[in-house]
């Protein structure tokens, strides 16, 4: 939050619960992103492969996620679909994803939220999106 003041608008005008999940949100794209990076940096790809990834490694590429509780209360993340992502794009990600699990300790593995696939993201493709990276409309 960025203020009291603000807080305490947002507050009254009735805005704020959804200020606090928009910020949630907001940051688990960020970690993702942040997750995937690293991966990428400690990944023995070629220079050139490393680049290319990196290129679409941005916030506009990351699906976002929503939190929700299954029947038990545990907390579930629902990760919703690029409709406009490649499958090869989708390959890296995922390999950049479990290289990031394989590098964490079993017991931090095993308190990790289950992420379940969704809904499509409304989320319109990138501008400057490369080929190989997004699907043709």
């Amino acid at each position: 939050m960025k203020s009291k003041k603000a807080h305490a608008k947002r507050t009254l005008d009735g805005t704020n619960a959804a200020h606090v999940k928009k910020c949630c949100r907001s940051n688990r794209k960020r970690e993702k992103l942040g997750r995937r990076l690293s991966s990428l940096n400690s990944k023995d790809w070629t220079p050139e492969r490393k680049a290319k990834v990196a290129a679409v490694l941005t916030l506009d590429y990351i699906s976002s996620e929503e939190s929700d509780a299954d029947e038990e209360g545990k907390t579930v993340y629902t990760v919703k679909t690029l409709p406009w992502q490649s499958q090869n794009l989708k390959k890296k990600k995922k390999s950049l994803d479990k290289h990031h699990m394989e590098s964490l300790p079993a017991l931090v593995r095993r308190r990790l939220y289950l992420r379940k696939e969704g809904g499509m993201s409304l989320r319109p493709k990138p501008t400057n999106c490369p080929d190989w990276a997004c699907k043709d409309d």
